[in-house]
């Protein structure tokens, strides 16, 4: 099963000024998706710069934009080391250059999805979402559903009877993961900080009857704080996320609106 593509430079070779032809693939293996990243629903796209020398080898490859995760971003550097190009060429000769390649890792394809949205009705549908040509959603789409809880202890005890602890590797300092998994509901909870100042954060997956997506809510343990403010701007721009295909049948389509 497929679970994330590379995003190659066009084939066609176009000549400059100076007659100089870029790099092209030959052979580039995607990378493999990393288990923990997957058991955590981290997507993201690693935007590489891939330094190539005049034979053609890769000796160099730097993140250009993270994918948001680490585990994401050293997948991709480790397939990379490995990739195989026709060097560039300029007036004649074969000279060392550096490319910028996306690699894409997407759960839109990765079916641990479906059992949700299966189980998902109209009345759990949320207000549809608009995506992009390229099938991105906005990273941080504001979550209506509260997080049970009077506040932000109470919700973590609630939590801890009903979630699972996730050991994904990258995590921050002062930051627990965990994941509940339980009838429609699959959501991803982020712990920030310790003591009384502890902060949620819940990515929850929700669909609008045309595909799933994960909202986010946040509840701060002390709100309108300095730390409360930097944690709500950071989830506010998160990057976009992949829009997630609905299995077969998630329910009947509510009249005015195609799946």
């Amino acid at each position: 099963m497929a679970l994330l593509g590379v995003m190659l430079p066009c084939a066609a070779l176009a000549e400059t000024a100076v007659r100089r032809v870029d790099p092209r693939v030959i052979e580039a293996p995607p990378p493999r998706y990393p288990p923990d990243a997957v058991r955590g629903g981290f997507a993201g796209t690693s935007v590489l710069i891939v330094s190539i020398s005049e034979t053609g080898q890769v000796t160099d490859v730097q993140v250009g934009q993270s994918a948001g995760h680490p585990a994401l971003d050293a997948a991709a550097i480790e397939a990379a080391r490995s990739w195989k190009f026709a060097p560039a060429i300029e007036n004649g000769r074969t000279v060392a250059a550096r490319v910028r390649m996306p690699v894409d890792f997407g759960l839109g394809d990765e079916r641990i999805y479906d059992p949700f949205l299966a189980r998902m009705t109209p009345e759990d549908w949320v207000s549809a979402v608009p995506v992009d040509e390229h099938g991105h959603l906005p990273g941080y789409l504001p979550d209506p559903q509260p997080i049970p809880g009077a506040n932000a202890e109470e919700a973590i005890a609630l939590l801890m009877q009903r979630g699972n602890v996730q050991a994904v590797q990258g995590t921050p300092p002062g930051v627990s993961l965990y994941a509940v998994a339980d009838g429609k509901e699959f959501s991803q909870w982020w712990i920030h900080g310790e003591g009384a100042s502890r902060s949620v954060v819940r990515r929850r997956l929700a669909t609008d009857g045309q595909r799933g997506f994960l909202m986010t809510r946040v509840l701060c343990g002390v709100p309108g704080s300095h730390a409360c403010l930097v944690l709500q701007a950071t989830e506010q721009g998160a990057r976009p996320q992949m829009a997630v295909k609905l299995p077969s049948s998630p329910g009947a389509t509510p009249a005015g609106r195609s799946p």
